[in-house]
Order: C-alpha cells, then structure tokens, then sequence
C-alpha cells in the first residue's frame, strides 16, 4: 500500500470536488460500507442520514483516510486519494474532521487550540486564528480557557480549529449531539452560515432527520451499507423512492391501497396503478379533513388526538379498520368522536 505523493489524476468530472466510485468496507460478516458511490460539489454542504450501524462514520473515516476500503475509490479535487492500490495519508489530504465529542485540547488556549493544526510563522499565525475567531463570532476569547466556553462556544472552536488549516472538505461526525435541543438549532445554522461564507464544502453524519434536511444542500440516504436515494431535502422528503425511505424520513402513512380504496373511495387517488400488492403512501400534512354528517359515504370518525406543540396529529379510523393520520394546526378545534372525510392532495405508491 503506497502513501505517495504522487498521485494519479481522477477519470472524474472536474465539477466535483469528491468522488466516490462503489466503496467497499467489510468487518467480518457486517458490512457497513456495501459498494457506495457519491459525489461532492465544490462549496456544497452535504448530509449523510441513516439509523445506527448503517455505515455513516465508517464512510467517513474512508473519506478522510482513517481506514482503508477494500474495493472502489476515492477522489478528492480530481487525484486519487485511496484504492486498493494506495491510500493517501489523512494529513496530505486536506481535510478536516469535527467529531461528536468536539475534542478540544482542555490544557491548551482557544488560540493555541485554534493554531495548533497551523505550520506557518507565528505573525501568520496570529492573522488566521483572529480571521478564524472572528469568523466564528469569537473574537477577543483568545485566553480563555475550553472549560470557561459553553458548549456551543467550544463546538464553534472546534469549527475554527478545523478550518485554520484552509481544508477543502470539512468532515462533520454528528457534532451537535451533545448540545441541548434550542443551543442545537442555533449552532446547526451558525455553523452552515459559517460554511457558506468560508465557502467550505462540507458533508454531515446524521441519525437526526430534521438535522439532516435544514443543514444541507442535499442529502444521501444510507440503509445497510447501501445508498438508497440521493438528492434534495425537499426530494427525499415529498418524493421518496421506496416504503423505507418514507417511513424513515419524516411521518407517513403507509397502509395497503386496498384498504384506502375502500375507505376513502377510488375517485379521490388521483394517477393509480394496480391495487394489489401496492402500499399507499401520503405525508400526514398532505391530508384534508373535513366534517361531515354520519350518512356521509367513505366517512371516518377521530379516534385519537395528539398534541404535538405547533400541530395535532388526528387518527382517523374508518369502518374496514383502516387508520390514517392526519396533521392539523395546533388551534384548530377537532373532538374525539367527530365524524369527517379525508382528501388526499399527494400520493405515492410502493409494491407491497
């Protein structure tokens, strides 16, 4: 295995700044990466969303050269970085990496934890950490201390620790986890701010959906090792391409099109297919709901309400056992018992 310089230029096309060509990583019998290919736009932010064990941190550390893949390839700015030919060393890649932990040096400075990735004269030095803090909004917090900085404070030193060096690619291994949910949201749009103005392009790990869609530009979708769709937030959200994208991301119902036929009535599922052997599939917000008298046809009665916060989710059940949800704003007056009427407006179907 080479760890040359010498690298040989990528049969990619220059519009990406990474590459990667089926990707094969093995433990055993476990296979979390499982031939994975994906690309990276340069200035793009990128989220990788999948459950526990799905290979996210292990795509990662191919990426950034921490393990080695036994098949497929990588290219990073059109060079070769690993194969089962070479790997290129983490350190020449130009890539930089924050992890869950953040992982500050706690004996060292803010600006000698900022610096510390830095080999250049000390005045240089000085000129990237306080363009780095400032970046960060941290200017002046030199001295400090990590354990005098909140925990949104160190995870923006950790980002501007990781951007000193000027990498090309930021690697991002569920950073926020360990932030309580509102310093969360906040610190997920600062730090993509931050990415947009440094002109960083970066990819995020995730388990966390909604993390997933309002940090990146576009998201990968990973399922045992394997890609099961890519594209846009707004894509994989109202265009899932199988029944375990929909379940997985966001809340759907996903019942058998038999039974929704029969409920709520043929005439209201616009662009059908075939029924049998097919899962119908609506987003719980893209269902209308109306009151109706009982002697209504296709009715349905609320047989539970949820209070959500900012919405109620409505369990409509109807007379062939069907349930179907349904999402409603917060103030709307609905009662147990009420009787209504469900029009889908957007439907997808999947083979059973």
């Amino acid at each position: 295995m080479s760890f040359f310089r010498n690298r040989r230029e990528a049969s990619v096309r220059p519009n990406f700044l990474l590459e990667c060509k089926d990707l094969v990583r093995h433990y055993g019998k476990i296979k979390p990466v499982d031939g994975v290919s994906l690309n990276l736009r340069p200035h793009e932010l990128l989220s990788i969303l999948g459950p526990s064990g799905c290979g996210k941190s292990t795509l990662l550390n191919l990426i950034a050269g921490l393990d080695e893949p036994q098949a497929g390839e990588i290219f990073i700015g059109g060079e070769e970085m690993s194969s089962v030919h070479q790997i290129v060393a983490p350190e020449l890649r130009r890539v930089g990496m924050v992890f869950q932990d953040i992982a500050l040096f706690p004996h060292l400075s803010v600006f000698k934890n900022v610096a510390y990735g830095l080999n250049v004269s000390r005045e240089a030095k000085r000129l990237r950490v306080d363009e780095m803090l400032k970046l960060v909004e941290l200017s002046g917090s030199e001295k400090k201390m990590p354990h005098e900085l909140s925990g949104g404070e160190q995870q923006r030193i950790a980002i501007a620790r990781a951007l000193a060096p000027a990498p090309r690619l930021l690697l991002l291994d569920e950073p926020f986890n360990s932030l309580d949910y509102r310093l969360r949201v906040q610190i997920r749009q600062d730090i993509r701010d931050i990415l947009h103005e440094a002109k960083v392009s970066a990819i995020l790990v995730t388990h966390d959906q909604t993390e997933a869609y309002t940090f990146a530009d576009r998201m990968i979708l990973l399922s045992q090792g394997k890609v099961v769709q890519n594209g846009t937030p707004e894509e994989v959200y109202h265009e899932p391409d199988t029944a375990w994208v929909a379940s997985f991301v966001g809340e759907a119902n996903l019942v058998p099109l038999e039974l929704v036929v029969s409920a709520i009535g043929l005439e209201k599922l616009p662009q059908l297919p075939k029924i049998r052997d097919r899962l119908w599939m609506s987003r719980l917000e893209d269902i209308k709901i109306i009151k109706v008298p009982e002697t209504t046809l296709q009715v349905g009665w609320i047989q539970e309400i949820s209070f959500r916060g900012d919405h109620k989710i409505l369990h409509v059940c109807h007379k062939n056992g069907l349930v179907l949800r349904v999402s409603v704003p917060s103030r709307e007056i609905w009662f147990l018992g009420d009787t209504v009427q469900l029009k889908p407006q957007y439907t997808r179907t999947y083979p059973s």
